[in-house]
């Protein structure tokens, strides 16, 4: 334990139980830890969440290999990435929605799908404990990362199952559809044949690397027009216009 949790008291609902907390806990237990606060609470420790998040980025030298990290790609480390945890389960909007990640691009890139970091996984826990109204939009932010989503599948399936978020139509959100979904998945929930046609109104690299058992999913129409030499994404196109009257609006979310 650190010593600065063993000399002080830590209740976390007052400002100097949650810094203490901030400092000195794991992203696991803290995300158990903040769970039952209520909105009134979280406002009273706004301040110190921010205040803290600031002091530490602000610790980190500009023209260190840090430094260029938390510029380039938002990467505060092991050490700091417990901050942006605070901001999550206490701080406003303005605060809370921004790229998170949760840990080093090298280690993310060797993660699966279904694997994720205490950091992500403490994320999302503080996320369905105090479901606010911002989420949608912070999801957005992990998606809209330069490089790849700052975000697993998982979670984000997470947070669209337990109704914290509803389905994106993003780009990357649809990229990874389209690589972790199977045939069995279509047979087990037909409605996510719905999200199909939003890959013919945004381009992008499903088509690449979908297999045959699950383009054989799509609506005959489709798949009677592969042949006329047109784009998969053309073909969509111009489907998805015959289909207008009765296609969803195109919209950032929609319902799961």
């Amino acid at each position: 334990m650190n010593e600065l949790s063993a000399t002080i008291p830590m209740d976390i609902r007052t400002p100097t139980g949650f810094d203490v907390a901030l400092r000195t806990m794991e992203p696991l237990p803290f995300a158990s830890a903040v769970s039952s606060l209520t909105e009134a609470e979280r406002k009273k420790l706004s301040k110190v969440a921010q205040d803290s998040f600031r002091e530490y980025r602000n610790s980190i030298h500009r023209e260190t290999i840090e430094g260029l990290l938390l510029r380039r790609f938002q990467d505060m480390g092991d050490e700091g990435t417990i901050f942006l945890l605070g901001l999550l389960a206490v701080a406003p909007k303005s605060a809370a929605v921004q790229l998170m990640m949760f840990e080093s691009l090298q280690a993310m890139a060797q993660r699966t799908a279904d694997s994720r970091c205490d950091f992500e996984l403490a994320a999302i826990q503080i996320l369905k404990d105090r479901r606010p109204d911002w989420a949608n939009e912070w999801l957005v932010a992990q998606l809209n990362s330069e490089f790849f989503p700052a975000i697993k599948w998982s979670s984000i399936q997470d947070l669209i199952q337990s109704g914290v978020c509803e389905r994106p139509l993003h780009r990357s959100y649809l990229n990874q559809f389209g690589f972790n979904t199977s045939f069995n998945d279509f047979v087990k929930q037909p409605k996510l044949l719905e999200v199909i046609w939003q890959f013919f109104k945004l381009e992008t690299q499903v088509f690449e690397y979908w297999n045959d058992k699950v383009t054989s999913s799509l609506p005959n129409t489709i798949i009677d027009q592969k042949g006329s030499g047109a784009s998969e994404f053309e073909i969509g196109r111009a489907t998805v216009s015959s289909r207008s009257s009765t296609s969803p609006a195109n919209s950032e979310f929609r319902s799961a």
